[in-house]
């Protein structure tokens, strides 16, 4: 019996420290940071292939990046977990044209269960006892109204981003246009003159022969 408990404490010992080895491990970020992912979208997990340590993405709505309808994420320790039709808001880093990574440092949130994945940024939970059972359950609803509130400001936040950057591309392409026209308008106007000279030129010679 007792060569049993010691081989199940080991075992137990080991799991723990396999699962902490593993475990990744995410710095604190600034949530300021945010926009600096290489390609930001809402997208759909449409397939998962764990044993080829990779999964689909169907995007949805496009934040930042090329617009890309499907997308094949690297799956390991520290990426996101993916559950097949899942939803999510996805900050990702650029391996290739079609490969991304989504690590689960970052700010990629589930659509089901909006938390930060960031245990920096991860609310804590409530300890039992210390509250009532209803308390504690009002408490877990206006948490998780503030995570889905926060998701959908993040997300307005991200539409009018993408708003600007369109609206100062527009503004750049016009500035441009406008550079063009007043080019193609001094280049017409110097070809004018010199034809207006030539003209009075050959006005002149033909008054003289006459």
């Amino acid at each position: 019996m007792k060569a049993i408990g010691y081989v199940f404490l080991i075992t137990f010992l080991l799991t723990i420290l396999t699962n902490s080895l593993l475990a990744c491990k995410c710095k604190s970020s600034d949530f300021a940071d945010q926009y600096n992912a290489d390609k930001i979208f809402i997208g759909k997990i449409i397939a998962v292939d764990l044993k080829q340590e990779y999964f689909t993405v169907q995007v949805i709505e496009n934040f930042k990046g090329n617009n890309i309808d499907t997308l094949y994420a690297n799956y390991d320790n520290c990426s996101i977990y993916p559950s097949k039709d899942a939803v999510w808001l996805i900050y990702a880093n650029v391996l290739h044209e079609d490969t991304i990574y989504i690590s689960q440092c970052g700010f990629s949130k589930n659509f089901g269960n909006p938390v930060n994945l960031n245990l920096f940024n991860t609310p804590q939970p409530y300890l039992s006892g210390i509250l009532s059972y209803s308390d504690s359950l009002l408490l877990e609803t206006m948490n998780r109204n503030s995570v889905y509130s926060e998701l959908y400001f993040q997300i307005e936040g991200l539409k009018l981003k993408k708003n600007n950057a369109i609206l100062n591309e527009v503004k750049e392409n016009l500035k441009e246009m406008e550079i063009a026209q007043d080019t193609m308008f001094l280049i017409t106007s110097f070809f004018l003159l010199i034809i207006i000279i030539l003209t009075i030129k050959l006005l002149m010679v033909l008054s003289r022969i006459r």
